[in-house]
């Protein structure tokens, strides 16, 4: 099993309906190493691992995210990620 935490940033333009503090406590209690980061305050982008986003992302958003596994997108359709930002290998 590994050991390493798992980093979380969520990204939320919408905290009047998407609460990062329940999002928080609930994906704590599930994952035991989460280290969770709300935008803007993302440390070292090499540490994250998974992106929920609930919006679109400016250009250059994931750079330095070297460790990015997944990216969960919390709106509906996804008109706004800008795929060809991904971090390479991330295809």
């Amino acid at each position: 099993m590994n050991k390493e935490n798992i980093t979380l940033m969520m990204v939320n333009d919408y905290p009047d309906y998407i609460d990062p503090r329940e999002w928080k406590a609930a994906l704590e209690t599930r994952v035991p190493r989460l280290d969770f980061r709300l935008w803007p305050e993302r440390g070292d982008p090499a540490d994250i691992d998974i992106v929920m986003i609930d919006k679109g992302t400016s250009p250059g958003f994931f750079e330095g995210m070297t460790r990015l596994r997944a990216v969960a997108y919390l709106g509906a359709g996804i008109d706004g990620l800008l795929l060809d930002d991904l971090p390479a290998g991330a295809d």
